[in-house]
């Protein structure tokens, strides 16, 4: 699960990486790099991603301030890697690029992954509502043969068993979430 969280990360940093500018003119000029690296830092961004200012700034002849940046984002990681970031971060199914580190790194690891396990779930509570939904907007139609309707009798049957066991999946994350920042808290608050 890590390897794919890691492999999920490298694939999304480089999309990052290949994105239009971060930066206009008059922000390159301004030479803010604290400022910079810490909304940077705050957002979780890779120290990559000064890769992408460091390019835009470039166009226009402007170079940046390396040390100044990484200060700044150091101080925007304090905000970021914080165990309520993570569940926030994991339910709304962003991309963790894997910068927070020690103990807080691995903390905000474990809380991530029951999140996002929760968001994915939720992911797949809605297709299968929307396939459901489908099936029984089916079952109303004029004429449909006697076969048509007994298999979708049957797919409707499938759908609220997936419904019902996921909703069971759901209330599992959660308690595992609960049960996981709780332990984080505890062992962070002792470290």
């Amino acid at each position: 699960m890590i390897r794919l969280t890691l492999a999920g990360a490298a694939v999304a940093t480089i999309a990052v990486l290949a994105g239009c500018a971060t930066m206009t003119k008059a922000e390159c000029e301004a030479g803010d790099w604290r400022s910079v690296g810490m909304a940077d830092g705050s957002n979780g961004r890779p120290l990559a991603y000064l890769d992408q200012h460091n390019a835009a700034c470039a166009d226009h002849g402007i170079p940046v301030n390396r040390q100044l940046y990484e200060a700044g984002r150091n101080d925007g990681l304090r905000v970021y890697c914080r165990l309520d970031r993570a569940e926030r971060e994991g339910r709304e199914g962003r991309t963790y690029y894997n910068v927070c580190t020690g103990d807080v790194g691995v903390g905000f690891n474990r809380v991530y992954l029951d999140a996002k396990a929760i968001h994915d779930i939720d992911r797949q509570v809605t297709s299968t509502r929307r396939e459901l939904d489908a099936l029984l907007d089916e079952m109303v139609i004029p004429g449909l043969s006697g076969d048509r309707l007994t298999r979708l009798r049957a797919e409707i049957r499938i759908a609220q068993n997936a419904l019902n066991r996921l909703e069971r999946d759901r209330s599992a994350a959660e308690r595992r979430l609960a049960l996981t920042r709780r332990q984080e808290e505890e062992r962070l608050a002792q470290g």
